[in-house]
């Protein structure tokens, strides 16, 4: 789209020339028409049957055009209307077409950002919930394992490190308690408790005299 352009001082030039009314009122429409079709100033013969529906004689109206406003007969019945001043029809459709891809792109963001609140995925978004979901597996932190608790139902467990060579930390293990209440580690037995020791919380008792 465009705008027909008249001169600020068109009243003074239609003074000067002259101008009957029905001249340049024919004049200012063939403008707006050419500016709505792109032609660049250039009417045909038709375009002008069709302007001269209401006008009582269009022949002398175009003399007076070609006259005093410079209008160009062209071949079979076209003119050429001076152009000077009126946007070019190149500008008006590189302005089109730019007007075109604005409206393209914002179309698209709006169609994605409709798509993301309604839970579906655009074809730019892919497989991001899927690789996210993946990347969060794959980068979790190692964590240990919950150990595991050995006779169950016959005592609890303990859980006693293990020693290491290098003196770094290590994970622990457990041992199973074996029924009297006693731990032992791997390698190593223990004697069941003395019932009168402390640990079951009796005092060794005199021998009579």
């Amino acid at each position: 789209m465009t705008w027909t352009r008249i001169s600020d001082n068109w009243i003074q030039i239609v003074d000067d020339l002259e101008l009957s009314h029905d001249a340049e009122l024919f004049h200012i429409r063939a403008l707006i028409l050419c500016n709505q079709i792109l032609s660049d100033g250039q009417i045909k013969a038709k375009t002008i049957a069709r302007l001269g529906v209401e006008f009582d004689d269009v022949d002398a109206i175009l003399s007076e055009l070609v006259d005093k406003l410079d209008w160009a007969p062209l071949d079979g019945g076209n003119y050429q209307i001076p152009w000077d001043g009126q946007e070019k029809a190149g500008v008006v459709k590189e302005r089109q077409r730019q007007s075109g891809i604005r409206k393209e792109r914002w179309n698209e963001k709006k169609n994605a950002l409709n798509a993301s609140r309604n839970g579906v995925n655009t074809p730019d978004q892919g497989n991001a919930v899927p690789n996210a979901e993946r990347n969060a597996v794959e980068n979790a932190p190692p964590s240990l394992p919950f150990p595991s608790r050995p006779n169950q139902g016959k005592g609890k467990g303990i859980v006693v490190p293990p020693s290491d060579s290098s003196g770094g930390p290590s994970s622990p293990s457990v041992t199973p308690e074996d029924e009297s209440g006693a731990s032992s580690t791997e390698g190593e037995t223990s004697a069941p408790p003395d019932k009168n020791s402390e640990l079951y919380g009796l005092v060794p008792r005199k021998k009579r005299e």
